[in-house]
């Protein structure tokens, strides 16, 4: 049960890359609009909105007439196994601009719930930090991609 389970998420794993890589590759868009959609999809992907990301990611796509699909797929950026890191950078980006004394992976005498009650802005802080530095840089990046492997886009409007 367990190694066909394992198959079937490795199949829709590769299968989900496959269309992501085929959809961005052989799409119609131009390389802005595409890069500025994964961009747009990885900010709303790690600010701290729980359940509100998909709504603002389309918001956002029709507001900036971005690639809807992209934009709502690279929303779901911060999913496992790329939660840890984000949680963890996160935290750690906080921990730069709000004074506190939270120390990450110890917490002998405070239960998980306190540690989150009581360092929480840290957190919020720093995922709005991430984002607003992860979104260029993955749209960037994107770009560049796109621009070496799509030539023949680079001049459509």
């Amino acid at each position: 049960m367990i190694n066909s389970m394992k198959k079937y998420n490795k199949y829709n794993l590769s299968e989900m890359m496959k269309k992501i890589k085929e959809y961005l590759f052989n799409s119609s868009e131009t390389n802005i609009k595409l890069s500025l959609s994964v961009g747009v999809g990885v900010f709303t992907g790690i600010i701290p909105i729980w359940g509100f990301q998909t709504i603002l990611a389309i918001m956002l796509s029709f507001l900036f007439k971005l690639n809807k699909i992209i934009t709502l797929t690279f929303s779901n950026f911060s999913q496992p196994p790329i939660t840890p890191f984000v949680v963890v950078g996160s935290f750690l980006l906080g921990g730069l601009f709000v004074n506190t004394d939270a120390v990450m992976f110890h917490s002998t005498s405070r239960t998980g719930y306190e540690f989150i009650k009581n360092n929480l802005l840290q957190y919020v802080i720093g995922s709005i930090i991430l984002a607003v530095l992860l979104a260029p840089i993955t749209g960037i990046t994107t770009y560049y991609f796109l621009y070496v492997f799509r030539k023949e886009k680079n001049c459509e409007n």
